[in-house]
This record gives structure tokens, C-alpha cells and sequence, in this order.
């Protein structure tokens, strides 16, 4: 009985120690690209990012870190997939959202990215920047009326952009 059990544990303790070591290289490569993201070398955080990805494909945090590299270099085409797969992993992720909305708003795809910014305020309506966002799409598809009510809840929430340009664009209207 006790041979058996030391036999389990034996065939037991080399896959347990190839899960812990996959566990630190995952760790150590997401760190690696917060570093290097933080220094501004997005180039280089993607590829680690990437390298955490490779480790576990299921962790929504490694795809969005990456798809905000992506935004940085203005690679929106990438961005937007691995936005895609960080909403598909974790569906209440407004951030992500909101990442998403960004990225369609520099391609000019106005009304994907109110789509977009719009669900990230239904996730969550304190996130920064979200309603300045979709006053400028608002704008930019000539949507005046919307989009000052847009920047008057922005400005409400304090954001001075938001009130500057209020004034210039909805002030006697």
C-alpha cells in the first residue's frame, strides 16, 4: 500500500512541478511586460505579453495588456482581436470596452466605437473619459444634440476637456 502511494507520488510530483514552474514563467513574463510598458517600449512588452499568452491563453489580463501595447502603436487591427478575445474571456471587463471604443475611434469607425464606449458606461458609468468619448463620436457623426448632453454629464464629472469644449460647441444652442 505504501510502495503504491509513493509511486503516485512520484509520477505525481514531476507534473506538479512543471505546473509551478509554468505558473512563475507566466508571472514572470506578464511583469517583464508591465516593466517594459512602463519604460514605453510597447514593441517590446507585446512580446512578452505574448510569451504569457502562450502560457495561458485563458487569462483576460495578458490580452488586454497587449491590446493596450497594440493602441500605443497604433496597430488597431491587432488591438481590436485582442480586445475581442478579452471580451469574450471576461464580458463585464468595461476597460476593455472602453480600450475597444478607443481603437475603433482612431480607425474612424464612429458608430462601432459608440457601440463600444457605450457598453463600457453601461458597466461602468464612473470609468474616466467615457462620456467626453462618445460626445466626440457624437460629434463626429454630426450628432450635435447628443453629443452635449454627452459632454455636460462629462463635465458634471468634472473633466475640464469636456467643459471646454462644451462651451465652444453647445453654448447657445
Amino acid at each position: 500500500m505504501k510502495t503504491r502511494l509513493f509511486l503516485r507520488l512520484l509520477l505525481f510530483l514531476p507534473l506538479l512541478s512543471t505546473a509551478l514552474l509554468l505558473a512563475q514563467d507566466k508571472t514572470e513574463w506578464f511583469g517583464k511586460g508591465i516593466n517594459a510598458f512602463q519604460q514605453g517600449l510597447y514593441g517590446e512588452a507585446t512580446v512578452y505579453f505574448t510569451r504569457a499568452i502562450e502560457l495561458d491563453s485563458m487569462n483576460h489580463i495578458f490580452w488586454f495588456n497587449r491590446a493596450t501595447c497594440y493602441v500605443k502603436l497604433r496597430e488597431y487591427e491587432r488591438a481590436v482581436a485582442d480586445l475581442a478575445r478579452t471580451i469574450e474571456l471576461d464580458p463585464r471587463s468595461a476597460t476593455a470596452y472602453m480600450q475597444l471604443a478607443v481603437a475603433h475611434a482612431e480607425t474612424r469607425q464612429s458608430e462601432k466605437a459608440i457601440i463600444a464606449v457605450s457598453k463600457a458606461i453601461e458597466l461602468d458609468s464612473t470609468l474616466p473619459k467615457t462620456h467626453y468619448l462618445r460626445g466626440r463620436l457624437y460629434l463626429d457623426i454630426g450628432d450635435t444634440t447628443s453629443a452635449c448632453v454627452e459632454l455636460q454629464r462629462a463635465s458634471q464629472r468634472g473633466d475640464v476637456t469636456a467643459r471646454a469644449l462644451q462651451s465652444k460647441v453647445c453654448e447657445g444652442r
